[in-house]
């Protein structure tokens, strides 16, 4: 028997032993959230223009809005000024019409904070990777000199029994 039987078999079983009165239960819960979030609307799609149009385009769909200015962080640093970059709820949830939706945005002056604060990060992240490859190198450079010793003792040992 494949899974198909095997799972269509059962939920026949456990459907035929569902009380009735159960069953209209839940389509009544069903049909109540249909009915419910038959007037939502999708948050529509205002990444990337500038914070006005991204407002105007909100009203045009009934929704309250506020703009949201972000602080400095380096993951900021390569947006455009006063474009919104960041939407909630997120773009195409289904929200009832009366929702505040969240617009974020960064002006010039975060947008340049930030740069500093990515230039720093950047510059910290090579000081660690030279720390990092100095450490190996003065854990691996007397090894290295140690090991090509011993070669050496080696191959000049062999050298003596074979020219004897």
């Amino acid at each position: 028997m494949t899974k198909k039987r095997i799972i269509g078999g059962l939920t026949k079983i456990a459907v035929g032993t569902i009380d009735q009165k159960l069953l209209a239960e839940a389509t009544k819960l069903v049909n109540n959230q249909l009915e419910k979030r038959k007037g939502y609307l999708h948050v529509p799609d205002v990444v990337s223009l500038p914070i006005t149009e991204a407002g105007e385009a909100l009203e045009k769909y009934g929704f309250n809005y506020g703009k949201f200015k972000v602080t400095p962080q380096a993951k900021y640093a390569n947006l455009l000024p006063n474009v919104v970059f960041k939407v909630k709820p997120r773009i195409g949830s289904a929200v009832p019409p009366d929702t505040f939706i969240k617009i974020y945005f960064a002006d010039q002056q975060v947008i340049a904070d930030s740069q500093q604060l990515a230039a720093a990060a950047a510059e910290k992240k090579v000081l660690k990777q030279q720390q990092r490859s100095a450490t190996w190198h003065q854990i691996a450079d007397p090894a290295k000199k140690k090991a090509t010793s011993l070669v050496k003792k080696i191959n000049f040992n062999r050298q003596k029994k074979t020219d004897e």
